[in-house]
């Protein structure tokens, strides 16, 4: 398909273009120009004041004595010298990852991982030919990064002092993974203890709806390269859901996909439940394995789109045994859902109007209208409705994704659940961390309030400490 183009000339907006585009260039410079406060590579032969920071065979470590540096006192070997500085655990990780080595490998979209720290700049140390990152550092956006590669990348210019930063994994490459590695502090900056994780946590499960599928954009007519600089997993109803509820996520989408079906009949042996499975989705041997930290009071479901696509010529299902293998799929998927996280979890399964004949909604209400009949109060039916599927090839805006959002949080404060009894600041509970008196945590699925100010310990855990914890509502 030809376009044609005309074009204008317009001097005055050509001339406020260029001054726009100097600035964003200028921008981009204060924010990621090399500069002499990285870390430098050890050396033979130099002087190291006590906390100095150096790389080493791609690891970062920390001078833990002032010394003149030599050939047999390597940062790998001299450890009354040197100390590696472990830089996940300064990390708070959201999402589905893998550990592996000094980082983590991750291929499900909305993957953040965010951090405290004091400095003028900040590194990120990644490892992805594919992926494009949005960074947020004290709430502002910072230039994106894209396909980095094996790089440490910089963000330099910043007022001295105490920083947070934020980076989100924003684009859908269910074929490959990325993987980080940590931040890194500039010379004389200092990685902080981590943000805490938040009590409430909540899963959405879905397919290119729920990935943020072309939702920066505001045309449905969109090229392959279109697509990718749009879509955006940060700009969706299940994270704009979340950070309203001040609540840890995970977005488990993945486009074309279906309970048993995916879109135009593709790829028979792979529909989303197979791949639900996998960490690495393309990676068929790693299997989810159990997570005692990821405990979702609410999983939200949107799948069936792509089941209900337009059956192609040769398929060998008609409409009702297609209905019949969705319906079983769908049920399946929820007792595995159940054996994962317990019967207190509440499952909510949406659905939205699809043209023509609407069995999208139809048969989802049956599902959850026969699951309730079988005793299963705590799952749900949800429609979204109202939205204009303006993003590309008929996926919702970012501004379909606020109103989804908006229905989406009206129901779920009607859940007489747990969740709306948790605190918004409430904090998963942990270790080594400084507790003031009426503090709030979830530990085991019990909400507790702090009834005396202290250091925890590993021993001291709200469960097994009545002079410290004291329960107030369990799910």
């Amino acid at each position: 398909m030809s376009q044609e183009v005309r074009t204008k000339f317009d001097a005055p907006r050509i001339f406020a273009f260029a001054i726009l585009l100097l600035c964003v260039l200028a921008f981009q410079g204060r924010a990621q120009a090399a500069s002499s406060d990285e870390p430098g590579e050890w050396k033979a032969g130099i002087a190291y004041p006590q906390g100095t920071t150096v790389t080493y065979l791609g690891n970062l470590y920390e001078s833990l004595s002032t010394h003149q540096s030599q050939t047999d006192w390597l940062p790998t070997e001299a450890s009354s010298l040197w100390k590696k500085v472990d830089l996940l655990s300064y990390v708070h990780i959201g999402g589905r990852v893998v550990l592996a080595g000094e980082g983590v490998n991750y291929s499900w979209p909305g993957i953040y991982f965010s951090a405290r720290f004091k400095g003028t700049g900040i590194g990120i140390k990644l490892e992805d030919p594919t992926n494009r990152y949005k960074v947020e550092i004290d709430g502002a956006s910072y230039p994106s990064i894209t396909a980095p590669g094996n790089v440490t990348q910089w963000f330099h210019g910043l007022k001295e002092g105490e920083h947070t930063i934020r980076l989100t994994k924003v684009s859908e490459t269910y074929w490959s993974y990325g993987r980080f590695e940590g931040f890194v502090p500039v010379e004389g900056g200092t990685l902080l203890s981590p943000p805490a994780y938040a009590a409430r946590q909540i899963e959405f499960i879905g397919d290119s709806f729920t990935a943020g599928f072309g939702t920066l954009s505001n045309q449905r007519e969109c090229s392959q390269d279109q697509i990718a600089a749009t879509t955006d997993a940060s700009q969706t109803f299940g994270a704009f859901t979340a950070l309203q509820f001040g609540a840890e996520y995970q977005i488990n989408g993945l486009s074309g996909r279906g309970m048993v079906r995916n879109y135009g009949g593709t790829d028979i042996e792979h529909p989303y439940p197979v791949l639900y499975n996998r960490d690495l989705i393309n990676d068929p041997t790693s299997v989810t394995a159990p997570n005692a930290s990821w405990k979702p009071q609410i999983v939200v479901i949107e799948l069936g789109i792509n089941d209900l696509s337009p059956l192609e010529a040769g398929e060998s299902y008609t409409a009702e045994t297609l209905k019949q293998a969705y319906q079983k799929a769908y049920n399946n998927f929820i007792a595995t859902l159940r054996t994962k996280y317990g019967s207190n979890v509440d499952i909510i399964v949406s659905a939205t109007p699809l043209w023509p004949d609407n069995l999208f909604q139809k048969y989802t209400q049956e599902i959850v209208t026969a699951q309730r009949a079988a005793g299963d109060q705590r799952i749900h039916y949800f429609s979204f409705e109202g939205i204009t599927l303006n993003g590309c090839l008929w996926h919702p805006t970012v501004s379909d994704h606020h109103q989804i959002s908006a229905q989406l949080n009206q129901f779920i404060n009607a859940l007489p659940s747990a969740w709306n009894r948790i605190p918004k600041e409430a904090m998963v509970w942990s270790d080594h961390t400084t507790y003031q008196l009426n503090d709030i945590v979830v530990y085991n699925g019990i909400i507790y309030s702090n009834i005396k100010a202290h250091t925890s310990n590993v021993g001291w855990n709200p469960a097994s400490s009545p002079t410290l914890w004291k329960k107030v509502v369990s799910q």
